[in-house]
């Protein structure tokens, strides 16, 4: 096709109705006067006139006049890549910067179909074709039908606009979100266009609904009787209760009036009010043991995951971990690349349930984010790209990068280069702690693995350890590091002098709990992945105490996403160089507790190494035995929505309180429709201040987040403290933090986060935010003083409706944790 060539109009011609009736078949026949291909589409003329579409007339595009134009171009970013990135950063922000599925609903309500249909790429010539759509029952209004013709010698189009229009309009108003025992509204608006229906018309409403919800009336179950003349607008309203049936529920409403018909169909989620939890119980058997963990949730069918698992190698831990987190809510740099670890490393194992199409998704999901979070420095934001950089998460996405192009996944040159220039800037800059060397000795070991030469970097940064850590660094995971450092640069002596040193369960001296993005789990799963990686006759003496060492925090619940997918590191490189014994773990048993102390055996899968099983709903718990001559690592793990809210508050190193009130602050649990609620979030640490904070609050079912206008929004207090204690964005357990890693990041203080949904005079000023349909999640950190957050919501449904309890928890210091005690808001008419 030559568009030179192309003087001619080609006449196309498409014959459809004028008028249609929503939820029918909208047919349209189409021809051209010669061989052609077309493209026939049908849209929402509403939808086009907020874009400011025009029918396109290429003819008119082709061959109009044009004034002498001069094109400039430039080839920067072809000879310097990281220059596009770097501009890509400075443009305006977006839902780009949004956190990938964090807090995320799954019982999703399905939303009204757009009036849009688009054929395709057709052949079409002189004999007439049809194409077909059907028109959804929520749409009322101006079709506009298009096509556009291309032939060998010409170029055609056609345009023409057709009127649907059903002969009852229905506008229900329903409430998005609803929690199983909520009572609510549904109201609805009929519009009579019936022509013909005359004064006196009567229209018969009904409204069926889906197998979450329970219709309570008024009048004939399901049916009300409407007098409503033509061209005038009749209203009704139905009470509705949502049952324990989790997922999206389907009102379905069906206006009758003699022939004359119309429906319509939406939907909402029935969701529970809390957020989804994983829990699994782990231990260690000697041989000839047994012991027992019992399964205490109750939990909603939806979405409910009972699994066990037992094997004489630790690796079988990594099957509790992977379940924690795959699930976990939330998504700041270091948790999604965690999350990405066990498709990463156990990709080939069918056991963990990946296969090589699913890992390879799920490392590269991982690779685009770090691609978005990638500063024109090279390093990584905690959220988002910017100039903070957040280093200890950042050289853990670089170690993952390694990782990935280690094992054959496609890592893009340029992002690999830009990390690794970034490292060799923190691997030179001193720092002032031992986290500090600890974080460099890793950047030297990061940067040794990709080839460089780094033997001034190794001793640089021993040499401060000695000068100013003496008595700790030895048996810090900064000695596991240089170890490995010197054993990639054949430096045999001291890298054995290093290892021989090193204990599983040894610790630091002075060192415990969480704090500067590293504890004794931490610790102990990065020396046992240097020692497997380097060290393989050292690794196959550890024994199993050192195991049991390192796995005890697991089995304290004292671990969070870097520990756990350090550990799952660690124990597939120790799986690869130790010794196991025969496949299949002859002698592990498993049973089920019943109730009524009944039990029943649980066949664990024969020929594997890492069996795994899933556990029935009726099982209250399970006893693991190891039956042969060799001890064993059992899980047991429960994910799920509770069924039953908790009946009392938890306050553990943590305090949250939400509290619902009017404009003068006083205490509401009735509200009239239509009134605005402020919400008051506190939060305080009963202690020592708690860093990377994440406060979780479910709306009750009939309201919505109010969004402030610009100039509401909350602004910095004047008396707000120069630098708050902890935070996700850098800063460790109160004391220092990692704001002081890599050479003089800690003035980078990033600014804080404003959300549009924030009232002025907080005292709490998050990190980052996210809001959502049905919930908002705050990060940030709490100290002894009581810290408040405010925002508005909006009763938009009559009802009563279950108010979900508020949620805080430290992301990393699992003993940190609060949750505060539901209850009930009333919604009656103004």
């Amino acid at each position: 096709f030559s568009i030179s060539k192309a003087r001619r109009t080609a006449r196309v011609t498409v014959t459809s109705p004028d008028s249609a009736r929503p939820g029918e078949p909208y047919r349209m026949r189409y021809k051209t006067d010669r061989p052609a291909r077309i493209v026939v589409l049908a849209v929402d003329e509403g939808i086009l006139r907020v874009a400011g579409y025009k029918t396109p007339d290429p003819l008119a595009l082709f061959f109009e006049k044009r004034a002498l134009e001069v094109r400039t171009g430039q080839i920067l970013d072809l000879v310097l890549p990281e220059y596009a990135r770097l501009m890509a950063h400075s443009a305006p922000g977006g839902d780009a910067d949004r956190l990938l599925a964090a807090h995320l609903n799954p019982f999703k309500r399905k939303r009204d179909v757009p009036a849009a249909f688009w054929s395709g790429v057709l052949d079409a010539g002189p004999d007439e074709r049809e194409v077909s759509f059907t028109l959804p029952d929520s749409f009322n209004g101006t079709l506009r039908v298009m096509a556009v013709a291309v032939a060998s010698d010409a170029i055609g189009t056609f345009e023409k606009r057709a009127t649907v229009r059903g002969d009852f309009v229905i506008s229900p108003n329903a409430p998005t979100f609803v929690a199983p025992g909520d009572e609510f509204d549904v109201t609805v608006s009929v519009a009579n266009t019936a022509a013909g229906s005359g004064k006196g018309a009567t229209v018969a409403l009904a409204l069926a609904t889906g197998p979450e919800l329970e219709l309570l009336g008024p009048g004939k179950p399901g049916e009300i009787s409407l007098p409503i003349p033509e061209l005038a607008e009749g209203h009704a309203s139905f009470r509705l209760r949502a049952l324990r049936r989790l997922g999206s529920a389907t009102l379905t409403f069906t206006a009758t009036s003699g022939s004359h018909k119309a429906r319509l169909a939406v939907d909402l989620s029935v969701r529970p009010p809390a957020p989804y939890l994983t829990t699994f119980a782990a231990g260690r058997l000697e041989a000839g043991q047994s012991a027992e963990a019992r399964l205490e949730r109750n939990l909603y069918p939806e979405f409910r995951v009972q699994r066990a698992g037992a094997s004489p190698l630790p690796l079988a831990l990594a099957h509790g971990l992977t379940g924690y987190l795959e699930k976990f809510p939330h998504g700041c740099t270091e948790q999604l690349v965690s999350q990405g670890v066990p498709a990463l490393v156990l990709g080939k194992q069918p056991d963990f349930g990946f296969d090589r199409a699913a890992s390879q998704k799920a490392v590269q999901k991982v690779i685009d984010m770090l691609a978005t979070r990638q500063n024109g420095e090279g390093a990584f934001g905690l959220w988002a790209a910017g100039p903070f950089v957040a280093p200890v998460p950042s050289v853990w996405a670089v170690e993952f990068l390694l990782e990935a192009a280690d094992r054959g996944y496609d890592v893009p040159p340029a992002m690999r280069r830009g990390a690794l220039g970034w490292l060799q800037q923190l691997a030179g800059s001193p720092g002032s702690t031992l986290a500090d060397e600890r974080l460099r000795a890793q950047a030297t070991y990061l940067l040794t693995r990709s080839g460089l030469v780094t033997s001034s970097f190794a001793a640089g940064i021993r040499q401060r350890l000695e000068a100013e850590h003496a008595a700790a660094w030895k048996q810090d995971a900064a000695a596991a590091w240089l170890a490995g450092t010197y054993a990639l640069l054949h430096e045999d002596k001291l890298a054995r002098a290093l290892v021989d040193e090193l204990r599983l369960g040894a610790g630091v001296p002075g060192q415990a709990g969480w704090g500067d993005y590293h504890d004794a789990l931490t610790r102990d799963s990065q020396l046992l992945y240097v020692i497997a990686r380097h060290f393989p006759e050292r690794a196959r003496r550890v024994g199993t105490a050192e195991l049991a060492a390192l796995a005890q925090p697991i089995f304290q619940g004292a671990y969070n996403t870097l520990s756990s997918a350090s550990v799952i590191l660690a124990l597939e490189a120790y799986g690869r160089v130790a010794s196991a014994p025969a496949a299949g773990g002859g002698g592990l048993r498993v049973e089920q507790l019943l109730a009524g102390g009944a039990t029943r055996g649980l066949d664990l899968p024969p020929g594997s190494l890492l069996p795994w099983v899933d556990v029935p709903a009726d099982a209250r718990g399970l006893r693991f035995q190891a039956g042969g001559g060799f001890p064993a690592f059992f899980v047991a793990s429960q994910a799920g929505f509770d069924l039953d809210p908790p009946p009392k508050a938890i306050a553990e190193r943590l305090e949250v309180l939400r509290e619902y009130t009017d404009g003068a602050g006083k205490p509401l649990t009735r509200v009239r429709l239509g009134d605005e609620v402020q919400v008051h979030l506190r939060v305080r640490s009963l202690g020592a201040p708690v860093s990377n904070l994440a406060l979780v609050d479910l709306l009750p079912g009939g309201f919505e987040v109010v969004v402030q206008p610009q100039g509401d929004r909350a602004a910095e207090p004047d008396d707000a403290p120069a630098a708050r204690p902890g935070g996700e964005d850098g800063e460790g357990d109160g004391e220092g933090g990692e704001g002081g890693e890599g050479g003089g990041d800690a003035a980078r203080e990033p600014t804080p986060y404003a959300l549009p949904i924030a009232l002025p005079g907080a005292s709490f000023q998050p990190d980052y935010g996210d809001v959502r349909e049905d919930r908002v999640v705050l990060y940030g950190a709490a100290d002894k003083d009581v810290r408040e957050f405010v925002y508005a919501i909006k009763a938009v449904t009559r009802g009563r409706f279950a108010v979900a309890p508020l949620l805080g928890e430290s992301m990393y210091d699992r003993s940190a944790t609060a949750r505060g005690l539901g209850g009930a808001i009333e919604v009656v008419e103004r």
